[in-house]
């Protein structure tokens, strides 16, 4: 699918291709899980967030192999009626304390201190009117131990089922 080709999508069809790049490319149980495309899209602020079109800033999306190979498939039904990360932040609301479930590359995400490793437990730092919201939409705001602040953790690592 191309750029052009997204953008005349209805919202429903939208969403429904981005929950099929999300459970072939993105969601970490996936077998087909590709770490290099999920960098690549985080922090998208439309694709898989929402179904405004994709203007130039956000087109070179579409010329990925994966993305620009996968056609919408209309009979589709691992979707939800969100899309993958307001759906995914959703079950994160008012939790306190998250689970890392997969290492979190320092190497990527370089505003971590270190790397963030399986089994580490984080609590979520809840965020008032004198806070800026710094996290994009593709992350929770966590406060790491033994540090000063939050940092966004990319929601697809971490679970609330502790």
């Amino acid at each position: 699918m191309n750029k052009t080709e997204y953008n005349q999508l209805t919202e429903r069809e939208k969403c429904i291709f981005s929950w099929q790049v999300w459970n072939k490319y993105i969601d970490k149980s996936s077998r087909e899980y590709d770490e290099n495309l999920f960098f690549q899209l985080y922090g998208s602020k439309r694709f898989m967030v929402n179904s405004k079109n994709i203007g130039r800033r956000e087109e070179n999306l579409f010329e990925l192999n994966q993305i620009s190979a996968l056609q919408l498939i209309q009979s589709y039904t691992n979707y939800k009626e969100l899309f993958p990360i307001p759906f995914v932040k959703n079950l994160l609301l008012n939790v306190n304390r998250i689970e890392v479930i997969h290492d979190i590359p320092n190497s990527r995400f370089w505003w971590l201190p270190d790397t963030i490793k399986s089994g580490t437990k984080l609590n979520v730092f809840m965020p008032s009117k004198a806070t800026f919201n710094v996290a994009s939409e593709w992350g929770i705001k966590c406060i790491l131990p033994n540090l000063d602040g939050y940092y966004e953790i990319p929601v697809n690592y971490v679970t609330a089922n502790i």
